[in-house]
């Protein structure tokens, strides 16, 4: 007979147990209860929402009725809790008190999504989360902040989707390996007043209503400060891309050229445009070859600096 687990091999095996199994087994034995909570939890992906929490695989969802939804996504069993319906903020509090408060020493996870639409999520104020890779949907990104440990930084990928305007320039955002903006609905103006400023060398925006202002501040503070060899910024916008590949052509038709072979992607027969930075670098400007099919014509913008 093998011998018993020491404390320290018994901590180590629940942190690095599925989420799932942890719980199963913790929910079955009292002396694991007790020191759960000073066991960090270790995932691939969290999700903290106002009506959601996800812990890999497993979803606990807070539907618009009076039921809370506990769900393993990998095989599709599924448990439901009725509770009234004044009780439901109460019960997701208890939840994220549960899972990522109380005495709990921290979470490490590689992909981390915060999102919010409707009402504000209180957070446990002794939330810390060690990560990889930021997703934000619906809210300010340095609302959450607080909740993730300094050692995180820089991050290897910042992720954004809102409907509003965001701004980019902040340290979190500018020292991520690779950043990702998708942003949402129609504004008379521009909601990437700062995408300039982006020092990443992987930027990839997603706008469906993107000016061709943006292009053009972006190219000309790229112009008059520099950029590193090796940066790609990627834009994909809605239609066809003629009103800004239109307004390129109008500011930068001395730079046209007919170079190939930077990007397997650019579309043939397309504007390019080699713009200098200076002696030994060039803004190479041209159209990739879109391959989503959302039953609506969309077009890709890349900016790649490359040397002379």
């Amino acid at each position: 007979m093998p011998p018993p687990l020491t404390y320290p091999a018994l901590c180590c095996v629940l942190e690095f147990l599925d989420p799932a199994r942890r719980i199963h087994i913790n929910a079955r034995n009292a002396a694991l209860q007790r020191i759960d909570a000073s066991i960090p939890y270790r995932m691939d992906t969290i999700v903290i929402g106002e009506f959601c929490v996800y812990l890999n695989e497993i979803k606990i969802f807070n539907s618009r009725y009076n039921v809370i939804l506990f769900e393993k996504l990998c095989s599709n069993e599924k448990i439901q809790k009725v509770v009234p319906l004044d009780q439901k903020a109460e019960v997701m509090r208890k939840l994220y008190n549960y899972y990522f408060g109380e005495k709990r020493s921290t979470i490490l996870v590689d992909n981390a999504l915060f999102t919010q639409q409707l009402s504000d999520i209180v957070y446990p104020q002794n939330l810390s989360s060690t990560i990889n890779k930021l997703s934000v949907h619906w809210l300010d990104f340095r609302k959450i902040l607080p909740y993730i440990n300094p050692i995180s930084f820089p991050l290897k990928s910042f992720e954004i989707l809102d409907d509003k305007p965001v701004f980019l320039d902040h340290p979190v955002v500018q020292s991520a390996e690779t950043v990702k903006i998708q942003l949402v609905g129609d504004s008379p103006t521009t909601k990437l007043p700062d995408a300039h400023l982006l020092r990443n060398k992987n930027i990839s925006v997603d706008y469906s209503d993107c000016k061709s202002r943006d292009v053009m501040r972006i190219i000309r503070h790229w112009m008059t400060h520099g950029k590193e060899i090796g940066t790609k910024f990627t834009l994909t916008y809605r239609g066809i891309g003629h009103h800004i590949v239109s307004s390129l052509l109008i500011e930068f038709e001395k730079f046209l050229c007919d170079s190939e072979g930077v990007d397997k992607q650019m579309l043939p027969h397309k504007p390019r445009f080699a713009i200098k930075l200076n002696s030994w670098s060039k803004i190479f400007v041209y159209e990739i070859d879109v391959k989503r099919n959302y039953g609506y014509a969309e077009s890709q913008l890349a900016l790649t600096v490359v040397e002379n």
